[in-house]
């Protein structure tokens, strides 16, 4: 092309610059798409960390309580969790991590001095809560067994999905809100589920997390920006069965009944004791197993059934004896194998057959 080719091509506008408008207008295009493909791609890291959280939360619970509908090999109920295996929720413990003391789940990963290692415990002094109930052919299974969920690599404490340790602040300090709490048992918070309060001290157990995420995100519906939150509630019914116990007495001569009772006088006592895992072993010197113990007096010529119920006990393993004692004199006359129950969540039914000669 010669300089005559040029000079013609710029009079009619051929060859031509952008204008400053132009420029504006095509930088805000590319700063508006640059907001748009960042404020999505923040929000899928935001969602994946959620999730995360969502994920280690469910952990939590399944160490507290264990997993619903799990089944033995024999058939029989698996429960198994913190709760099943102590007897109680957890408690918080007091860490320092990093420059900082709080309130940690630790009590999840690492044993605490207020539980005994996981065995078989014999239901005799100085194991068992109350002398009344010593019984040597018992052995009750209990004890800490953790770590019930699995830290990651060189983490001193359970973390959410932003990188924060799930923890309260040191309950020696003023409660800051919006830090993430434990909820146990309490009044009303206007903050928290009825029922319920964050917890602050190393003495309150364990019902409950809320976990709020470090991001507020428009909530349009109601016109605010909400934290992202994970909530995590143990209600009673997940800590709580019911168990009864009935069974018949018979005055018929079989060597093949579970019980052989010979009757010396008209009157006797049956009794019910249910072996388990102390929940009062909050502090250490506390014996590892309870009995939970009840009686009726049976007379010849009533009605032959007898009838037990115990109604809070924590659910998972339970070992159970009846034991059948003459009042005149008061002697042991038939003692049921001590048998292992597990208990679900809700309500349970053992019956036994108490029979004599």
């Amino acid at each position: 092309m010669n300089s005559r080719t040029v000079s013609r091509c710029l009079r009619h506008g051929a060859l031509r610059a952008f204008t400053l408008l132009e420029l504006l207008v095509v930088i805000a295009i590319l700063a508006m798409t640059a907001t748009v493909a960042f404020r999505a791609t923040s929000n899928l890291a935001d969602q994946a960390r959620l999730e995360k959280t969502q994920q280690t939360v469910e952990q939590v619970r399944q160490a507290i309580v264990g997993k619903s509908g799990g089944i033995q090999s024999d058939g029989t109920p698996l429960v198994s969790g913190f709760v099943a295996d102590v007897g109680r929720l957890p408690l918080p413990v007091l860490a320092t991590i990093g420059t900082n003391s709080y309130l940690t789940l630790n009590e999840l990963t690492l044993q605490s001095p207020y539980v005994p290692t996981y065995g078989l415990y014999q239901a005799v002094s100085p194991n068992i809560t109350n002398d009344a109930n010593v019984d040597a052919t018992v052995f009750v299974p209990c004890g800490w067994r953790g770590p019930y969920i699995q830290l990651g690599s060189g983490l001193p404490s359970i973390y959410d999905g932003w990188g924060k340790v799930i923890a309260n602040p040191n309950p020696l300090l003023a409660y800051t809100p919006n830090l993430y709490s434990f909820l146990g048992g309490g009044a009303q918070n206007t903050n928290y589920p009825t029922g319920y309060a964050p917890i602050q001290s190393i003495t309150n157990l364990v019902a409950g997390i809320v976990v709020e995420g470090p991001i507020y995100r428009e909530n349009p519906l109601a016109g605010t920006l909400d934290k992202d939150r994970v909530q995590l509630l143990i209600g009673t019914n997940d800590i709580t069965s019911q168990l009864q116990v009935t069974g018949n007495v018979k005055t018929t001569n079989n060597v093949n009944n579970l019980f052989s009772v010979t009757l010396a006088t008209n009157v006797g006592t049956i009794y019910v004791r249910v072996y388990g895992p102390n929940p009062a072993a909050t502090t250490g010197s506390i014996p590892p197993i309870i009995a939970y113990s009840q009686s009726q007096i049976y007379t010849v010529g009533t009605p032959n059934t007898f009838s037990f119920t115990f109604p809070n006990l924590p659910p998972g393993p339970k070992v159970i004896r009846v034991t059948y004692v003459h009042n005149n004199p008061p002697i042991v006359t038939n003692t049921s194998p001590a048998a292992i129950y597990t208990l679900v969540p809700g309500i349970n039914t053992v019956k036994f057959d108490a029979r004599g000669s």
